[in-house]
């Protein structure tokens, strides 16, 4: 198998509500998706979805980089070719993590698919489904809980909602939240590095008999020392996230003990491959994963649930990206959902199938763009 040809496409996918975050407010999925072809017809697919905040990276670069290196390093390669392929990625995407996600999702497909195996079980076939989970984003004690309801109605076992301003305000809505809903649903809290040290150590406090199995990212990223103060006072389980870029930063994190989870993302890491690695560092330190994702469409959802269902050290996912999305893509196959559970089909590689008229549809007109 030869890879013969390699397209990108920059999108920009309207979500149907805003997404209100402690650092942004999140009003579309601004992507740019890869497809290989091999020369026996195969596709493979992957996504970028660089986020400044997280990833570090402007749009425009990322889809120049990506042209560029598919077009002169992928094509004519043998897809097969895993680990000098990784190889090439890294070294000419260092500075770019959801390129290399893109790239490196669109490989492991196209090598999945020729191997007949849908990637989740060439990955290691952990799991057939996952308790599917819903972000709900910053807003207003009465609007939490109506969304929280409406979340739980539509069937989700969990629920994480997105904190980070004030300490004591969040503190009321979670409580409210958790009120409203009574035990039998999950909760999560996402401060995405809002908090000063007191502030996250003040809510943490006030949530002491809330029943929340975690408080992700309560500091700044740069700010590791803060986040493994509050780790060790916090009565609720404290998980980083935007402090987890790689297995570099991974091993700097689990180095201090006192994390009690972290939250791998396909877009901040580079792709399935150094994913699985990094659930597998934090498994050998015995610390459980989340499978985390960006706004996204259900190309990369599908490429983080096959590394979530892969693997046994992944216990909580949050792949709700693509949701809230105007429009789909995918028209077949792919990560679904079904009686609050996440799963994928039988299908080979990531099982997607894509409609390119919907990606020319939603083509971003400002790829060059923040």
């Amino acid at each position: 198998m030869r890879i013969i040809r390699a397209t990108v496409f920059p999108v920009a996918i309207p979500m149907r509500a805003p997404l209100v975050l402690a650092y942004a407010t999140r009003t579309a999925c601004r992507a740019c998706l890869l497809r290989l072809e091999a020369d026996d017809g195969t596709l493979g697919w992957g996504e970028a979805v660089p986020v400044r905040e997280v990833t570090g990276e402007r749009l425009g670069d990322v889809r120049e980089a990506l042209g560029r290196v598919a077009t002169e390093r992928l094509v004519c390669a043998d897809p097969m070719d895993a680990e000098v392929l990784r190889l090439v990625l890294q070294r000419d995407l260092a500075s770019l993590p959801s390129a290399r996600c893109a790239a490196s999702t669109a490989l492991a497909d196209l090598r999945a698919r020729a191997l007949g195996l849908p990637l989740a079980r060439l990955l290691g076939g952990a799991r057939e489904a996952a308790p599917a989970c819903l972000t709900l984003g910053l807003a207003d004690e009465a609007t939490t809980i109506a969304s929280a309801r409406s979340a739980v109605a539509a069937g989700f076992p969990v629920v994480k909602l997105k904190v980070g301003v004030d300490p004591a305000a969040d503190a009321a809505r979670v409580i409210a939240v958790r009120k409203a809903l009574g035990s039998g649903t999950r909760l999560l809290a996402d401060a995405n590095q809002g908090y000063t040290l007191a502030g996250a150590l003040d809510f943490a406090d006030r949530l002491r008999s809330a029943g929340v199995e975690l408080l992700e990212q309560p500091v700044a990223a740069v700010n590791l020392e803060g986040l493994f103060e509050v780790a060790r006072r916090s009565p609720v389980p404290v998980a980083a996230d935007e402090a987890v870029t790689g297995p570099a930063s991974l091993a700097r994190v689990l180095a201090g003990n006192v994390v009690k989870a972290v939250n791998v993302k396909l877009q901040k890491c580079g792709g399935p491959d150094e994913a699985a690695l990094m659930v597998r560092m934090a498994e050998a330190a015995g610390v459980p994963v989340m499978v985390g994702c960006m706004i996204e469409t259900r190309v990369s959802i599908s490429a983080g649930l096959a590394v979530a269902l892969g693997l046994a050290n992944v216990r909580w996912i949050d792949l709700d990206g693509a949701f809230g999305l105007e429009a789909d893509p995918v028209v077949a196959g792919g990560a679904r959902m079904t009686a609050g559970a996440q799963h994928l089909g039988p299908e080979p590689g990531l099982g997607v199938e894509v409609d390119e008229a919907v990606l020319e549809r939603y083509r971003d007109a400002e790829p060059s763009a923040p």
